[in-house]
């Protein structure tokens, strides 16, 4: 009985998360959504109060003081799509396939905005977890905070490969609108092995 135990929670082979931890990742994720409406905007708010260099990196509200942008349409906006991406991600936990997706999706979006890094994603992960802390989130348990870091981690590792990827064929005249085979590159379960660079030092 124990081995059928530990068999039924074992790490799934490409995300690295168990069963037990997308479970408490997704039951946590939608608790703060139920109880905080606009919590796209609010993660934002809360990494922008922790590292206000990165408000920077959004043209659209740079300038803008922080407690004026829960006010403005534009934040609030983004806020909402960006909450709406990570729920479809959080969603998808169960499904590598799927995940991949839309983790590089999002990676090609913002590799075309400039000063945006794979690590730019990482601090994102790491405020949304204080910023469900700091609210109070029930149960945020060192059990479920690491398996929101595998979360993360996972996350960022996909980010960085479609970098990586992107990194090497874009300086060299591939036009916008090409259609190419990225899984035959690069796919989820080498992402371990993989160490990427810059963008920025690859241009």
């Amino acid at each position: 009985m124990g081995n059928i135990s530990l068999k039924a929670d074992a790490p799934d082979t490409q995300t690295g998360l168990t069963p037990r931890q997308v479970k408490l990742v997704q039951s946590t994720w939608q608790t703060f959504c139920t109880s905080e409406r606009e919590y796209g905007a609010l993660l934002f708010s809360y990494m922008f109060a922790q590292q206000p260099e990165l408000q920077e990196l959004f043209p659209k509200f740079r300038d803008k003081p922080l407690r004026a942008l829960k006010d403005d349409l534009l934040f609030r906006a983004h806020g909402c799509a960006v909450g709406y991406h990570l729920t479809s991600m959080v969603a998808s936990l169960e499904d590598a396939a799927a995940l991949k997706v839309l983790a590089w999706r999002n990676a090609l979006k913002h590799l075309k905005r400039n000063g945006v890094l794979p690590d730019h994603f990482e601090v994102m992960g790491n405020c949304i977890v204080d910023a469900m802390r700091a609210k109070d989130v029930r149960p945020m348990t060192a059990e479920v905070v690491k398996a929101w870091w595998k979360f993360t981690e996972v996350s960022v590792l996909i980010v960085r490969a479609r970098f990586l990827c992107l990194s090497f064929y874009v300086p060299y005249g591939i036009q916008e609108g090409i259609r190419i085979a990225w899984d035959t590159l690069l796919d989820v379960e080498v992402l371990s092995f993989i160490e990427c660079p810059s963008v920025h030092s690859q241009r």
